[in-house]
């Protein structure tokens, strides 16, 4: 099951403000004493509109459909 766990804002080269969402997969680790435990899996980054996003550092990510690098507000 996947989770929204952050938003934020970047904005692409052209000015245009740009909203990536990070989801993360929450694996299940329940146990008899904690049947309903989970721990967190990979994240992926999309934007708004659906297209993957990458992870380069803190303030940059790189648009995989336009090829645009985006900078964090």
């Amino acid at each position: 099951m996947e989770e929204l766990v952050e938003q934020f804002d970047v904005h692409a080269p052209g000015g245009q403000l740009v909203r990536p969402y990070v989801y993360q997969e929450m694996i299940d680790a329940g146990t008899f004493q904690n049947p309903n435990a989970t721990i967190p899996g990979l994240k992926r980054v999309e934007t708004e509109d659906g297209d993957g996003v990458n992870y380069v550092d803190e303030q940059t990510y790189f648009r995989i459909a336009t090829g645009e690098t985006l900078k964090r507000v």
